[in-house]
């Protein structure tokens, strides 16, 4: 006898199995900020790249990603104290993910970066950040953290232009 094949699941359907939640911390936005501020893909940032690497030296463009870093996490100046400008990326998060441990997704900065994307991206069809979240929350049933990061992959990935880095 023919196997009769098991119903498949409505599109969009959870599969029933709990996905653990995965954090989108400090180090996470630092990230999304970098590649979007120095355009280019997050896999062409090293773990030595440095904020003057990524800026190409410019001391203007170096200068107002850390403020723009400080003002995302909402810390204090992270380079007088902490030289930011030479630490590398590595390091970078490291210190990121102590100074704002209770970093919550988006902060001023990437609020308004992930706003314009989204206008851009979804504006005609009138879609909204709040009906992404949604539907990555209550459709996928997957965790706000989750939600962060399809957010910052959409913003990043669909970003107008070639990568700095080719």
């Amino acid at each position: 006898a023919p196997a009769v094949a098991a119903p498949a699941a409505p599109a969009g359907a959870p599969s029933g199995a709990a996905v653990a939640d995965i954090p989108f911390n400090a180090s996470d936005a630092i990230a999304m900020l970098l590649a979007y501020s120095a355009k280019v893909r997050p896999d062409q940032i090293g773990e030595s790249d440095t904020t003057d690497t990524l800026t190409n030296g410019v001391s203007s463009r170096r200068n107002q990603l850390l403020m723009d870093i400080s003002s995302e996490l909402g810390v204090a100046s992270l380079d007088g104290r902490f030289g930011a400008a030479e630490a590398t990326v590595k390091a970078l998060s490291a210190l990121v993910n102590k100074v704002a441990p209770n970093y919550k997704a988006f902060g001023p900065v990437l609020s308004d970066i992930v706003r314009d994307r989204v206008r851009g991206l979804f504006g005609a069809a009138g879609v909204k950040l709040g009906q992404i979240t949604k539907r990555v929350t209550d459709t996928w049933q997957l965790g706000e953290g989750w939600a962060s990061h399809v957010v910052a992959a959409l913003v990043l990935e669909t970003r107008e232009g070639a990568s700095s880095r080719g």
